[in-house]
């Protein structure tokens, strides 16, 4: 099954369209491309298990130095998050002395992921349609990430999403953790 899921960015509406191929759970180990293709910014980022990630053509991976304290993380919420939570992840990346961005769209900061342009992507909700191109993305450009059940109907189900390069993964990850 193949699935495509569109977001406008936050307050400018710029669309971006992310397709996903899933096949029956197995999801982005085994089926095809996955993409994330930005019109507005002339970019297709493009992944295929074991074969690596792009950005336009040009091979991605990520740079070691990247940490959550000389480079942004971005971060995403939305309604199945209650705000205050949200608010708490914030201030404990601001307390490890690391600054954030949200852009409306987990597609695409997952790609800026892969692409280096962030540290690391964490939300605490997303559902596998709208960041299993980006975990594929991350993954093929040498990130570390967060499980996500890919069996059953544990799929179709929302669960928190945190990827970054390996060098930064252990901080994100600290700061998401309920204390």
């Amino acid at each position: 099954m193949a699935h495509r899921s569109g977001t406008l960015r936050c307050g400018r509406a710029r669309p971006y369209v992310d397709v996903v191929c899933v096949d029956r759970g197995a999801a982005w180990r085994r089926a095809g491309d996955r993409v994330i293709h930005a019109p507005c910014d002339g970019e297709v980022y493009a992944s295929d298990p074991g074969k690596g990630a792009s950005l336009n053509g040009r091979k991605l991976s990520l740079d070691p130095s990247r940490t959550i304290r000389n480079a942004i993380t971005g971060i995403g919420c939305n309604t199945y998050v209650e705000p205050e939570r949200v608010g708490q992840i914030i201030a404990m990346l601001l307390g490890m002395g690391g600054n954030f961005i949200r852009n409306g769209s987990g597609a695409l900061m997952l790609a800026y992921v892969a692409a280096g342009r962030l540290a690391g992507y964490y939300e605490p909700h997303m559902y596998a349609w709208d960041c299993m191109a980006g975990y594929c993305l991350v993954k093929e450009a040498g990130g570390d990430y967060l499980s996500f059940p890919t069996e059953g109907e544990a799929l179709l189900k929302g669960h928190p999403v945190l990827a970054s390069n390996p060098t930064a993964y252990a901080d994100p990850l600290a700061a998401i953790e309920p204390r």
